[in-house]
């Protein structure tokens, strides 16, 4: 236990975890009277190597958590928060002009029938390989519809219903 102490006093650039002191195990009583070896290892190299890998493993985590909460907020403003303010706007603009909704539902059908046109175009215009990759692709990406546009769709239909059964007079109300 002396020894230990002392250690750190042999050299003094070295701090006590750069120094391995090694002490012979089998000696002869005559040995440990007359004879006191002790070997002392510099380890600064693998010291500076454990630094160095912690530093660059530590760089790592940082970047894999900077790179995952990035993506994780992204597909949560697309899948959640862009489709629910849609609907908010909507329902602000039923609310403020409740015979507009019927107008909105004849536009959402326009825009989905001229994507329907432009996709079949699309389509004629491609060779069959790239058509093949590119239908295999589209049926693998959209099986189900997602609850926010069937949502959106449904606010736009009773906006409609509404306006129909209140008719130009029950906007005024």
């Amino acid at each position: 236990e002396d020894a230990s102490t002392t250690l750190c006093t042999y050299d003094q650039e070295l701090r006590c975890s750069e120094l391995q002191a090694i002490l012979p195990v089998t000696r002869t009583t005559t040995e440990e009277d007359r004879l006191s070896l002790m070997f002392i290892f510099d380890t600064r190299g693998n010291t500076n190597l454990a630094a160095g890998l912690s530093i660059i493993q530590t760089v790592f985590i940082c970047l894999a958590v900077g790179v995952g909460s990035l993506l994780f907020s992204n597909d949560a403003n697309q899948l959640l928060l862009k489709p629910i303010e849609r609907m908010m706007s909507k329902m602000e603009t039923i609310k403020d002009d409740p015979l507009y909704a019927m107008k909105m539902g004849d536009i959402e059908f326009r825009l989905e029938e001229i994507k329907q046109a432009k996709l079949k175009e699309q389509l004629a215009n491609m060779n069959r390989c790239l058509r093949w990759f590119y239908m295999s692709y589209h049926n693998q990406k959209a099986k189900e519809p997602m609850e926010t546009m069937i949502l959106e769709k449904t606010i736009i239909k009773l906006g409609g219903l509404l306006a129909l059964g209140f008719g130009e007079a029950g906007a005024e109300i």
